[in-house]
């Protein structure tokens, strides 16, 4: 588990990790263990980017203020089908501007208009970040690929003027400059 963490902490280096919550899998690791790997993670990222990590253990809600803008930023490991997950989110969280969830193992993002209590046709987005997995069988094969900022992977940004939140794929060029 230690290798893991040390590998996780490894691949976060360059970017701002502000929350982190546990998966199933951790969470199996924590009930055998009593000690949690994201908690440990958080712990540790925070000590170097010094700046604050949160350990949300089922996920939470992010107010993250850039500019003059606030961005709602919803993120949980997830439960069940795809087909039903960010509609779940999104009746819990009416007001989110971003949805990112796990749990399957794929990685999809989208662009939706929705008509909710927080205002008609409001643009949002959502997210499965279960990039880690090279191909659809990967687990199978292998247990860890060399990081979550492989190609492909996406990487959310929050613009200020005009409030604009954009998924963009990690390339290789970004990669390599990471």
């Amino acid at each position: 588990i230690g290798d893991q963490e040390d590998a996780f902490i490894d691949y976060m280096k360059g970017f701002r990790v502000i929350a982190a919550c546990e998966g199933n899998h951790e969470a199996r690791i924590t009930r055998a263990t009593g000690t949690s790997p994201m908690r440990n993670i958080t712990r540790t990222l925070a000590a170097r980017q010094n700046q604050p990590c949160t350990f949300m253990q089922y996920g939470g809600y992010l107010n993250v203020k850039v500019g003059t803008q606030t961005y709602r930023i919803v993120f949980s490991h997830g439960e069940g089908s795809v087909t039903q997950y960010f509609k779940l989110m999104q009746r819990d969280f009416p007001d989110g501007d971003v949805y990112a969830g796990g749990h399957t193992h794929e990685l999809t993002q989208g662009e939706y208009f929705v008509n909710s209590p927080a205002g008609p046709h409001r643009r949002i987005l959502t997210t499965r970040t279960g990039s880690y997995l090279a191909f659809p069988s990967y687990t199978a094969s292998k247990p860890s690929t060399g990081g979550i900022t492989a190609p492909g992977s996406h990487i959310l940004w929050l613009r200020y003027d005009p409030k604009q939140a954009t998924l963009e794929k990690l390339s290789d060029r970004a990669l390599a400059a990471a």
